[in-house]
C-alpha cells in the first residue's frame, strides 16, 4: 500500500478504475461519491496525501488532470472482469 491510508488507497483504486472506463480523471464530486466521503474538502485531503506519497501526479489548474503513478491491483472475477463492490449500509 506504499504508506497510504486505507481511504487513500480506496480513492486511488477508484481513480484508476474511472480513468480505465472513461479515459480521463473523475471530478471531485464523482470521487467523493465513489469513495463515500461527504465533500470536496475531504477529497482534496485524500488527493494531497496520495500526491505527497508519490502515488499520483496532479496538474494544478487543470480539471480532471490526475495521473496515477502506482496502479493498484484490482480484484477480478474468474472471467477477468473487474470485481464490482457494493457498499452496504447497516441500520440499527
Amino acid at each position: 500500500m506504499l504508506g497510504a491510508t486505507p481511504r487513500q488507497y480506496d480513492l486511488l483504486r477508484y481513480i484508476v478504475g474511472y480513468i480505465g472506463a472513461h479515459g480521463y480523471g473523475p471530478s471531485f464530486v464523482e470521487m467523493a461519491a465513489g469513495v463515500g466521503v461527504k465533500g470536496k474538502g475531504a477529497v482534496h485531503r485524500l488527493l494531497t496525501g496520495l500526491e505527497d506519497r508519490g502515488l499520483i501526479l496532479r496538474r494544478h489548474g487543470s480539471s480532471r488532470a490526475i495521473t496515477p503513478l502506482h496502479v493498484p491491483a484490482i480484484p477480478r472475477t474468474p472471467d477477468g472482469a473487474p470485481l464490482q463492490v457494493v457498499k452496504l449500509e447497516y441500520f440499527a
